[in-house]
């Protein structure tokens, strides 16, 4: 038997009265919290408590201290009130990843050490001290490369 899908959602929410509270939540989310609708997304409906995500940490205080405030907005907008509380919880947020150009490969090259950092570095005693240092200066250098890539073109 084939059915229209609208006639089986309506048929779903037609029957049960809480099955149509929360398409009617879901649906109007951003016109009942307004501007703090960009701050926290509808996570989970659970009974009378919603579970609302909220994107930044600092904002998750601020909600659960107007969070009786939320509430008489949200069940001012419903026929009957029904939602008596709202938990908190840390949302990701998901936003789009740029496509990046891919930058032209930057030959390969080799960092030589002045003949004065070489010097210096043969004065210290401890040989793998000397060897840290000298990874970091080549770590130096090559950072100096991706910055200034004609200082050390030859």
């Amino acid at each position: 038997m084939v059915m229209h899908i609208k006639s089986l959602v309506t048929d779903l929410i037609h029957r049960e009265d809480n099955n149509s509270r929360q398409l009617f939540l879901l649906k109007n989310w951003h016109t009942i919290l307004g501007k703090l609708a960009v701050k926290v997304k509808l996570e989970k409906i659970n009974n009378d408590t919603l579970v609302l995500g909220v994107y930044d940490t600092c904002w998750m205080q601020e909600l659960y201290l107007l969070s009786n405030v939320i509430i008489n907005q949200i069940n001012s907008k419903l026929d009957t009130p029904w939602v008596k509380s709202l938990r908190f919880k840390n949302a990701d947020w998901k936003k789009p990843v740029p496509v990046q150009e891919k930058k032209a490969a930057r030959p390969a090259i080799t960092i030589e050490l002045t003949n004065q950092e070489i010097c210096t570095l043969e004065k210290i005693k401890d040989p793998e001290l000397s060897r840290e240092l000298k990874k970091f200066l080549i770590k130096c250098h090559t950072q100096k490369y991706l910055y200034i890539p004609e200082k050390y073109e030859k």
